[in-house]
């Protein structure tokens, strides 16, 4: 399962939807990019909460979604580096959504990063996220 794609289909579909709350699966790759983004200033905050079934009980993540006179803060949010292709960059050619006002999420050596942090530090990495 794509946890990734998940997310990004969940956050899109709860703007559509113009929620204030949405809920994920637990995950910790998702819960650093939900972090990223809530430091970004993209989500209004994520925390960590329990669902229950009949039979057990397991881990989901709440995001807040954020507003801004009644628009979502996030316009747009896609997949870089995909399950059946995946791509690689140097700090160099990493790319620059929106001629740098937007974001890359980027896994690295070093965890889950912005693209701005991994041009300051010389790392390059697995484009997984363009958002702005």
């Amino acid at each position: 399962m794509d946890t990734i794609g998940n997310l990004i289909t969940i956050i899109r579909n709860g703007y559509m939807a113009h929620r204030l709350e949405v809920t994920i699966p637990y995950a910790r790759q998702s819960e650093s990019v939900c972090r990223l983004l809530t430091e970004t200033g993209y989500l209004a905050g994520v925390s960590l909460g329990k669902k229950s079934s009949k039979k057990s009980e397991f881990k989901i993540l709440k995001l807040e979604l954020k507003y801004q006179n009644g628009q979502p803060i996030l316009t747009n949010i896609t997949r870089i580096s995909k399950p059946g292709r995946r791509l690689h960059s140097s700090y160099k050619k990493l790319p620059k959504p929106l001629g740098g006002y937007g974001l890359v999420i980027l896994t690295t050596n070093k965890g889950l990063m912005i693209d701005k942090n991994a041009r300051k530090e010389k790392i390059g990495g697995e484009p997984l996220l363009s958002v702005w």
